[in-house]
């Protein structure tokens, strides 16, 4: 009987596992293929290699797929069900006295293992891509390449163009005045020879440029030049530098809590970044709600004939997902809700919904 069961565990698995490896590069194959047109038609006119643009796009495309993640699992579960249901399993399942409850057990416990690699493993790479990607864009479609990173020590920020570059690091910033403290300079050539640095008490970003008061300049082979204020010229905004921490999809799942901790310490809003890093905790309880509503949806729509009512059910269910997902998180964004409950309220309720369905199915 032990091995029986290992059997049936080890059927249902693969059986989801090939559903879900289908829609997935079904699904991602789709958005590339719209990525793709949208930065053709971003790059009409401009001198850059359709091959770049290819490129591009696929350095995208993992985060798309942690963010269409959910709706992978929903439809590839909808079509397990429903490929149980014509082969006539779904009737030997039961007729072997097997509750859904029971037969859920085996896509659950894989559907909890595809979300736990995704964040321990596939996150970490996606985080990669999508720097990457974000770099190049800068490239082709911006006026040069600005990095922007908050590490323990501090903030830096490298600007780029065709002079060459110059890095930026402070102990401390105010976000409310712009106002940063103990500021290193270091100057690079375009051939990235380092020329000079300065040092300033303090620098405030403001009218596109930066202005650097009780500055040391240092200059090789010349002694260091006091000066009581300095200015340069920057194409880095508040804004700029705030967005650049609006994007936490190019951060490492491991990386996350660290940066978080270094954001707060300049002061700089981090409400986006949590908000991000609760869903990613919430995922494998989306994933797993998303079963639930999958089989809720195609057991309560088995005696029907065709393929109408799970296709109709799962979409319907799926824009629903997807908008309650973003509206608690828009509410957790704007301070209207707690973080934690615009992240996991909506897995919860559709996990709550999806049991609810399928007890009244089985227990009437």
């Amino acid at each position: 009987m032990a091995q029986l069961s290992n059997l049936f565990f080890k059927y249902l698995a693969r059986e989801f596992l090939a559903k879900f490896a289908v829609f997935f590069f079904i699904l991602i194959g789709i958005v590339y293929l719209f990525d793709t047109i949208e930065l053709i038609r971003r790059a009409s006119g401009d001198d850059i290699p359709l091959s770049a643009l290819f490129i591009l796009a696929l350095y995208k495309s993992p985060d798309v797929g942690q963010q269409i993640l959910p709706f992978i699992t929903l439809f590839a579960a909808l079509a397990t069900f429903r490929s149980l249901s014509e082969r006539q399993e779904l009737v030997c399942i039961r007729a072997a006295g097997l509750s859904a409850w029971q037969f859920l057990i085996p896509i659950i416990t894989t559907t909890f293992i595809i979300s736990l690699a995704y964040l321990t493993i596939l996150h970490p790479l996606s985080a990669a891509s999508m720097g990457k990607y974000e770099s190049l864009q800068n490239l082709y479609f911006g006026d040069g390449v600005e990095t922007i990173t908050v590490i323990d020590d501090g903030l830096w920020i490298r600007q780029e163009d065709n002079t060459g570059n110059f890095i930026l690091k402070s102990s401390e910033l105010n976000a409310q005045t712009w106002t940063m403290k103990d500021v290193t300079v270091f100057f690079f050539d375009a051939d990235n020879t380092h020329i000079q640095r300065i040092d300033a008490k303090t620098a405030h970003l403001k009218n596109d440029e930066w202005v650097f008061n009780t500055v040391s300049v240092h200059r090789k082979g010349q002694p260091p030049a006091l000066l009581p204020s300095l200015s340069l010229t920057t194409t880095l905004t508040t804004q700029t530098i705030t967005e650049s921490f609006s994007n936490p999809q190019t951060i490492s799942f491991w990386r996350l809590p660290y940066f978080i901790r270094a954001v707060q310490k300049t002061g700089l809003e981090t409400t986006e970044i949590h908000a991000y890093y609760q869903s990613l905790l919430a995922q494998p309880l989306m994933l797993i709600s998303m079963v639930f509503m999958a089989a809720a949806i195609a057991l309560r729509t088995q005696r029907t004939s065709g393929l109408t009512p799970i296709i109709i059910g799962g979409i319907g269910f799926g824009f629903i997902a997807f908008f309650l997902s973003g509206f608690l998180r828009a509410l957790s964004m704007g301070h209207d809700i707690p973080i934690i409950m615009g992240s996991w309220a909506a897995p919860v309720l559709i996990l709550l919904t999806g049991i609810t369905f399928l007890a009244q199915l089985e227990d009437g």
